[in-house]
């Protein structure tokens, strides 16, 4: 009797031990409510995934670029291609033999354009087919930035001080730039009072609409390659090859004001945008900014930076190497697609309805046989 006793306490003994093993296994397991307690790591996770390229896609991956190679003879070629997301799915939508597509711009009642090395092309309609309307003589000179104005026209530019103007029917011509600014023009924007130009010097030249083409031209500090500019309520904004932003803020007074630099990326600064606020986004490989007001910038969380921004309004995109595409949510976090198959974006456009325009380029080498295969980027936003 008495064994069975102590048999019976003995077993009674070990099932309380074994639940008490298991309650202190569970609460080792719970995360910890602290800061860097046990599930500070996973929360850390969590949030670090919405930059990362393993993070569910907001769209599926870019596609293959239409290969030409079965069509050239041995060599090294740069392509490029315009890419259009409709909400659904990816379709090219300038053949194969696009060459790389430096800048989209959309303007009211004139349609939207995508400017490449060597033509521009227009559609009307938002799906509607592209028409290419002006293409230059011989792939010379090579073409690097465009904008539009629903009033003024639509402008597109390029080397050799190319300046091209169209009034939206379709018929592209030269407009002549001040004798002293005989250089490669590699960026244009303007706003309501006037447009300016961009040079790979480092100047910058400006007419207001009510001069009747009178030029005013400046040396910037960066004395450098401008890529592109945006006007802004606050002022005008510039980015340079060497990474510097540059300021111009509105006239007040009598007193003319002059360019400077408001900060510098690590790197070349490629991409720029500005929401109608006055809010401003530039990236390139490093690093994205934003500036909230005039002198003020902050870094964002951009993982891999961006080569070219758009917005459509209600979110920003970005779009960077390996065809890459990144959205920002209005909470201000970044969201990273996987990587796609079309080379490297240089522009973007976002349209309502979830439409997406992306410009690429992209380096092939074309062996014997007609094979070819996309080798890395050696050329960006190159205009000489």
């Amino acid at each position: 009797m008495v064994v069975f006793l102590v048999v019976g306490l003995l077993a009674l003994l070990g099932i309380v031990a074994l639940v008490a093993l298991f309650a202190v296994f569970a609460i080792l397991r719970r995360p910890s409510e602290e800061p860097g307690g046990r599930g500070a790591p996973a929360a850390r996770a969590r949030a670090g995934s919405s930059t990362s390229p393993s993070a569910s896609a907001f769209l599926p991956p870019i596609p293959p670029f239409p290969s030409p190679a079965h069509r050239l003879a041995p060599g090294t070629y740069m392509f490029g291609q315009l890419w259009r997301w409709d909400g659904t799915k990816w379709s090219a939508e300038i053949g194969d033999d696009c060459e790389p597509v430096m800048a989209i711009f959309d303007t009211p009642m004139l349609g939207t354009c995508a400017v490449t090395w060597d033509s521009v092309h227009r559609r009307t309609s938002p799906g509607g087919a592209w028409t290419r309307e002006y293409r230059s003589p011989n792939g010379r000179p090579r073409l690097s930035s465009g904008w539009g104005h629903p009033v003024h026209g639509l402008f597109a530019c390029g080397g050799s001080s190319t300046l091209l103007h169209s009034k939206g029917d379709g018929v592209w011509t030269r407009l002549p730039v001040p004798e002293a600014f005989r250089t490669v023009i590699s960026a244009i924007w303007g706003d309501e009072e006037g447009l300016f130009l961009g040079s790979a010097d480092g100047r910058v030249a400006r007419t207001l609409w009510s001069s009747r083409g009178e030029w005013q031209i400046t040396q910037t500090p960066a004395r450098d390659f401008v890529f592109d500019g945006v006007s802004t309520p606050q002022g005008h904004y510039a980015i340079a090859q060497s990474g510097e932003v540059l300021f111009l803020p509105r006239a007040v007074g009598a007193t003319a004001p002059e360019w400077v630099v408001e900060t510098k990326l690590r790197c070349p600064a490629k991409g720029l945008w500005a929401d109608p606020s006055g809010r401003v986004w530039v990236s390139g490989h490093c690093a994205v900014l934003r500036s909230d007001r005039p002198g003020q910038w902050v870094s964002e969380a951009l993982e891999g930076g961006a080569y070219a921004l758009a917005s459509n309004g209600v979110q920003l995109f970005s779009g960077g190497e390996r065809s890459v595409l990144g959205r920002r949510d209005a909470a201000g976090v970044w969201t990273l697609g996987p990587p796609g198959r079309s080379g490297e974006i240089v522009s973007l456009w976002a349209g309502p309805g979830g439409e997406l325009l992306v410009g690429t380029e992209f380096m092939i080498d074309v062996e014997a046989g007609g094979r070819g295969r996309q080798a890395e980027v050696i050329a960006s936003r190159t205009v000489a």
